[in-house]
């Protein structure tokens, strides 16, 4: 009888084992799950990295999201999220983060201008869709002429080496003037026929010597209908003795836009 009543005791006092072991497993599961959760899903970040990728910022990611040197890993090894390396692009001309044809284009003209004498005559203007080159006063022409100097022969050929690449752009070419009346010339009637001449001249230096083709050309005599400046100075009437080479890119001369 007394070993019957310490059977039962004893399997009375073992009881709270299974208890025990139950929550034993369930503090396990948790854990486990704590440690899935803290796993990166490397292809949902670097998915989640794409959609910045539009932003003036750029975010690199080495293989898999996480790279040597690129992590902070906690006592227990469990990874937190990857410290990215930022790129700055502010120093870019447009959103896309890159120089547009025409900035390069205007940047390599400024810079051969700029050691050549003919820096101060000369202006280099561009934005992403069109360039805009001015020779100021006579340094294309002699005064009352439409014959190119040959001192202003080698800018032309320059700008014309690097236009020659870009087939599908369109140039058109002003020619300007003051407005003192044209005297003593059995070519030229006025400052009109003047501009339209220097700028047949230009165009056909394109067409006959650097192979560009006509239906790229379009020349334009301006006159003195079109001042930059008034024409009560010498320093006012050199500057609105002009030629003015426009280009653009298009399929149409039509579409050309006057700026």
């Amino acid at each position: 009888m007394a070993r019957k009543k310490k059977e039962e005791q004893s399997v009375k006092s073992d009881a709270w084992l299974a208890t025990y072991g139950d929550m034993i497993t369930l503090v396990l599961c948790f854990f486990v799950l704590l440690f899935a959760f803290s796993t990166l899903d490397a292809e949902k970040f670097a998915q989640l990295a794409a959609s910045f990728s539009n932003s003036t910022r750029t975010i690199n990611i080495l293989s898999g999201g996480m790279g040597e040197g690129l992590t902070e890993k906690l006592g227990n090894g469990i990874i937190e999220m990857p410290m990215i390396e930022r790129v700055d692009t502010e120093n870019t001309f447009d959103n896309k983060g890159e120089e547009s044809e025409f900035q390069k284009l205007a940047s390599d003209l400024k810079t051969y201008f700029a050691d050549s004498d003919m820096a101060e005559r000369i202006e280099v203007v561009a934005q992403d869709e069109w360039l805009n080159i001015t020779f100021r006063d006579n340094i294309l022409f002699d005064s009352g002429s439409a014959v190119i100097r040959l001192e202003a022969r080698e800018a032309l050929e320059f700008i014309a080496n690097k236009l020659i690449r870009f087939p599908g752009m369109l140039i058109e070419i002003e020619g300007h003037t003051d407005n003192i009346p044209m005297r003593n010339s059995s070519v030229y009637p006025d400052n009109w026929h003047l501009s339209a001449g220097r700028a047949i001249s230009v165009g056909h230096f394109l067409i006959n010597e650097k192979g560009f083709s006509p239906y790229q050309i379009r020349t334009v005599g301006r006159g003195e209908h079109m001042p930059i400046a008034p024409n009560d100075t010498d320093v006012n009437r050199a500057k609105n003795r002009r030629v003015e080479i426009k280009i653009r890119q298009g399929d149409d001369m039509d579409s050309m836009i006057y700026f």
